[in-house]
């Protein structure tokens, strides 16, 4: 009898004690080979983020593109990266594994890493847009393998193991995100490299060194410790799906087409009915994706025109100076801080009040993605404001300088007097004057051999000794420098010259004579080419000969150098610097505003987009999930790309409260689209549609699908923390190597 008076019998004896039962069972080793999984994302996203960061600076700075350019490119490159990841799944899930595909694509990776960095030494176009296209290739290719691999090396019993993995994993991204983020900048510009004052070569040079690491961990774990590895399907659910809505659309438009009730039900004929039904939610969900490329359109803008509204803010604090790109360090930094913040403070009020469901969370993020981008525009207003007067079509700048003389007796227009004075400097500049004035009163007169284009400056330079003023053309002296440093227009007059050596400390551009304007036996007036030389948070030194002549420099600002004197006395050489436009005043710490909004976007729009549309996709359709997921970024970087080329905006500005007001009506629309939604009630899904994202198995468990957010603001494929049967492949075989 048991504890309760019931009879046992025999039988029930035997059935319910074994032998087997009174073993305890021995635990399941951990799978050590994920070490090397975790150091492998490391370095892979240490490698690209670091490349990443610096892009948008090197096409301009290196490449000598335009901002839009830049822009366009950088746009199509990320474009790129989300787009190849479909190519990838499809490799890894019906023709090569998951392991043989990161391998081989992963030597890709490594090829276009060093490519890129090797092409930033002589600045090659060619060869840097081929090193760009192996690593969209690569980190595309491996994006939908890594986490799942990772998650294969996991069998039944090891729940709380492979919880604690994909911690480990992302922890991996995010620091590899954060610490490369800061430093490649750095490599960039505070380490000067083969005559310049940068070193592009090595801030690629490094995230390369990063990726064959990272290749090396991966093929280390396999012969160390070997690696557990799931044999590719016969058929891959991405193109069943495919078949399955080719099929519908054909038998649709047929001629000889019954009527259905819906119009995948037109595919009966080659899929069975469960097929169809779970295609029919994945339509659905889908549905909802229409918005969502807009959202990545903004997101994905930090690491171009944010990086380059930067470049026009003041990252000087005396004791450091914050480079352009080095602030999108903040977004990996408020991710770590906000998912606790979020998790524990935030999404408890939104509970309270009715809002803790993921499509209000959803709606939430996308109005916090608009304010940013609204507070980017107020921001770039107040730049704007800062900027020098532009130079209209058909005009140019008048500058007049003047040697030790406080009044040039010349009349420039006819409502002007003759006697022009010169207070505080030898130098004034009368912006935006009719070429054709400029024409007929010192062109004709003085020098026909003097052609006006537009974005030139005209010079009339009266020397003390010489009653005639000399006439040459510049650059626009009027003009913000391409980067954040500051544009150097130089003028010399000297006695003795004979060609000496000018150089520049901190400059990337030839610090070359561009004209000799005249040459007499002891004199000799010219100027040199225009050039940039990056403030540093320290003092730049100008030279000629044995001369030497140190300024503490304003970012963004532009200034005239005079250098006059005898080469023959070096130390009486006068370096005369004369400051034209103001320079940066606005902090760039202004930018943490849309930073914040952004990144609290970011969690809301896309961690629990994406949550929901799992917990939402029956499990056989969760990988075309990740590809449609991936296939939202693609376009929303399309959008951006067009919109640069096309030049849409007069002002940097309104192109970002054209953005906002997009994103707000997108988020309007998604709004609606969440109000109509019907919800998947599959066999295994009890949940409500606008619930938290749970997977229930068959036993009855329930598990939170794994939440943290990666730094790219995506989740790879996502694993239950429960493995069930059906997750679990008896068909998996190990690599070489022991499992300890």
């Amino acid at each position: 009898m048991d504890k309760n008076n019931n009879e046992i019998s025999p039988e029930d004896s035997d059935s319910n004690f074994d032998d087997k039962d009174l073993v305890k069972k021995p635990p399941i080793p951990y799978p050590k080979s994920v070490i090397f999984i975790i150091g492998n994302e490391f370095c892979e996203r240490f490698s690209f983020y670091g490349m990443r960061t610096i892009l948008i600076l090197y096409l301009m700075n290196r490449l000598s593109y335009g901002e839009n350019s830049a822009t366009m490119a950088f746009h199509v490159f990320a474009m790129a990266c989300y787009f190849t990841p479909l190519a990838g799944a499809v490799l890894a899930d019906s023709f090569l594994g998951k392991y043989w595909t990161i391998l081989i694509i992963s030597c890709l990776y490594v090829a276009g890493s060093i490519v890129i960095a090797l092409s930033s030494i002589s600045g090659s176009t060619l060869f840097s847009m081929l090193g760009l296209a192996l690593i969209a290739i690569g980190t595309g290719g491996i994006k939908p393998c890594v986490a799942a691999f990772g998650g294969d090396q996991f069998i039944r019993g090891q729940e709380q193991q492979l919880q604690r993995f994909f911690s480990f994993f992302y922890i991996a991204i995010n620091s590899g995100s954060l610490i490369s983020t800061f430093l490649t900048p750095i490599l960039r510009e505070d380490v000067g490299c083969l005559g310049r004052s940068d070193c592009y070569p090595l801030a690629f040079g490094i995230p390369a060194i990063l990726m064959i690491v990272s290749l090396a961990f991966f093929v280390i774990g396999r012969f160390w410790y070997g690696y557990r590895v799931v044999p590719p399907q016969k058929q891959n659910v991405i193109l069943t799906v495919g078949k399955c809505v080719y099929h519908a659309l054909t038998g649709k438009f047929s001629s000889m087409a019954p009527k259905r009730e819906h119009w995948l039900d037109h595919a009966d004929l080659y899929h069975n009915h469960q097929t169809i039904l779970e295609v029919k939610t994945l339509m659905r969900i889908l549905f909802l994706y229409i918005s969502l490329p807009i959202f990545w359109a903004l997101f994905d803008q930090q690491s171009s025109r944010w990086t380059l509204q930067a470049i026009r803010l003041n990252g000087d604090f005396g004791f450091y100076t914050i480079k352009p790109d080095q602030i999108q360090v903040i977004n990996p930094i408020l991710i770590v801080a906000f998912i606790p913040f979020f998790e524990n403070v935030i999404y408890p009020i939104f509970n309270r009040i009715g809002l803790n469901k993921p499509l209000r969370r959803m709606v939430i993020g996308g109005i916090f993605a608009s304010l940013s981008f609204a507070a980017c525009g107020i921001l770039q207003t107040q730049i704007e404001k800062e900027l020098p007067p532009t130079m209209a079509k058909g005009t140019n700048h008048l500058m007049l300088i003047t040697e030790n003389s406080k009044i040039m007796n010349m009349s420039i227009f006819d409502e002007f007097n003759s006697n022009i004075e010169f207070e505080q400097n030898p130098l004034k500049i009368y912006a935006s004057i009719p070429r054709v004035k400029l024409n007929d009163k010192f062109i004709v007169p003085y020098d026909k051999n003097i052609t006006l284009k537009n974005d030139k400056t005209l010079v009339i330079y009266l020397e003390k000794n010489n009653q005639s003023p000399l006439i040459f053309v510049m650059d626009n002296v009027l003009s913000k420098p391409i980067g954040s440093g500051a544009q150097m227009f130089t003028i010399f007059n000297l006695k003795n010259f004979h060609n000496e050596t000018f150089s520049s400390t901190d400059t990337n551009d030839d610090v070359i004579i561009d004209s000799i304007i005249q040459n007499f036996t002891i004199n000799t007036i010219g100027k040199l080419k225009t050039f940039e030389i990056e403030v540093k948070g320290k003092s730049s030194s100008m030279s000629v000969g044995e001369a030497r002549s140190n300024y503490k420099l304003g970012q963004g600002t532009a200034y005239v150098q005079l250098i006059t004197g005898d080469m023959e006395h070096a130390d009486k050489i006068n370096f005369q610097l004369i400051q034209l436009i103001e320079s940066n005043k606005i902090s760039v710490l202004w930018q943490i505003i849309q930073y914040v909004l952004i990144t609290a976007a970011e969690i809301m729009f896309s961690v629990t987009g994406l949550e929901f549309s799992y917990s939402q996709a029956p499990k056989s359709m969760k990988s075309v999930i990740q590809a449609a997921w991936l296939l939202n970024v693609t376009i929303g970087n399309l959008l951006v790309a067009i919109i640069a080329d096309v030049q849409l905006f007069p002002k940097q500005s309104m192109e970002f409260f054209f953005f906002a007001i997009l994103m707000l009506v997108d988020i309007i629309i998604f709004a609606v689209q969440a109000y109509f939604y019907v919800p998947y009630q599959g066999k295994n899904t009890t949940q409500h549609y606008d619930s938290e994202p749970f997977d229930d198995n068959a036993n009855g468990h329930r598990s939170r699908v794994w939440s943290m957010v990666s730094a790219e603001g995506e989740l790879p494929k996502l694993n239950p923390v429960i493995l069930d049967e059906n997750e679990y492949d008896h068909n998996a075989t190990w690599t070489s190597g022991s499992r300890m």
